[in-house]
């Protein structure tokens, strides 16, 4: 019976993950949005970045 019992403990420390996962993401899905524009302007910053770096190379 005891080493039926021993997959049992072993499961809890995963289950406690994945409820902190969950609540990791439900945080991260409620500031969607602004996770979304903040990443539109570092996309844009970044290629205009990019943009003047090539242009200034190749002139």
């Amino acid at each position: 019976d005891f080493t039926q019992t021993a997959p049992v403990t072993n499961t809890q420390p995963s289950s406690l993950v994945f409820l902190t996962i969950n609540s990791i993401c439900l945080l991260l899905y409620q500031h969607q949005i602004g996770l979304i524009r903040f990443n539109f302007i570092a996309i844009e910053q970044s290629n205009r970045y990019l943009d003047n770096k090539l242009y200034s190379s190749s002139v």
